[in-house]
């Protein structure tokens, strides 16, 4: 009876625990909705970066606790949240305009060595623009493009987890793009690029599409097909050919499938309803 009574005291002050917690984190998620609301309604750029400062301190602390790795934060609607399906890796995202045209990005990324681990919490920090020429870069927490990330894809090759993130960029007034690029973790801290995407006979750290600002392109993984697929980018002629202010999709598609540890580019894939 003893024992008993003792598991029941652990179980009730375990549960009390959680729900306070629980009470805590919706609190302070109730904070930060008001202070993206500010962001949102600010009159000038100062007072957005301002505002944008203190739900970045917020944030650093609430994700540093270990039950935080589970909070949906659904009430936030202007944070995107992507869960790996390995459960190890959940990455925070989102952007401010600022008046002079330009969108600023802000990430963490929180990080299980393993499953049962406490998270690691790393702040990505917005250094500068991505080039479509930059597929061979490898960068760092500290020094990170900017991008809102929109999709997750786990996978393994031996021992070693990669997690291919699809994004989006708001280029510039002209353009957008589009990218692929795959997060891993060396000594547990993060990086961004590594060389695992054969590219038409050329091994690439990731994929970048740039096209016009009014076209719309899809970059997905699709599970019915086993493949991470998108809309093939060509301008409307052939004098405009490195001009991407001018590329749309032209109704094909290609593909990358995973196969021996690397993703195998596949040109011109047949497929329906690809959103």
């Amino acid at each position: 009876m003893k024992f008993f009574r003792h598991l029941i005291h652990v179980v009730f002050f375990i549960t009390i625990g959680q729900s306070g917690f629980c009470q805590d984190i919706q609190m302070q998620e109730q904070e930060l909705f008001l202070l993206f609301e500010q962001v949102k309604f600010a009159q000038n750029d100062a007072v957005k970066d301002s505002v944008n400062g203190l739900i970045i301190s917020k944030f650093e602390k609430i994700l540093k606790k270990k039950e935080a790795f589970e909070y949906s934060f659904s009430q936030l609607k202007n944070l995107g949240v992507l869960n790996s399906q390995d459960g190890r890796v959940r990455v925070l995202n989102w952007n401010i305009f600022h008046s002079d045209g330009s969108y600023h990005y802000f990430a963490f990324v929180q990080y299980k060595k393993r499953r049962k681990s406490e998270p690691k919490v790393f702040r990505l920090f917005d250094t500068g623009n991505l080039s479509v020429d930059d597929t061979q870069k490898v960068y760092s927490a500290n020094n990170w493009y900017g991008c809102l990330y929109y999709d997750i894809k786990s996978v393994k090759s031996g021992r070693s987890r990669m997690y291919m993130l699809m994004g989006f960029d708001f280029a510039d007034d002209f353009s957008n793009k589009k990218l692929l690029d795959v997060l891993y973790f060396k000594n547990s801290k993060p990086y961004l690029g590594k060389p695992i995407i054969s590219y038409k006979n050329k091994l690439q750290n990731r994929l970048i599409f740039e096209y016009a600002e009014q076209a719309r392109m899809s970059l997905r993984y699709d599970a019915n097909y086993g493949m991470i697929i998108w809309d093939h980018l060509m301008p409307p002629n052939r004098t405009l050919l490195g001009k991407y202010e001018y590329y749309g999709p032209d109704g094909t598609h290609d593909g990358l499938r995973f196969e021996r540890g690397g993703w195998i580019f596949y040109p011109n894939v047949e497929v329906l309803n690809l959103d």
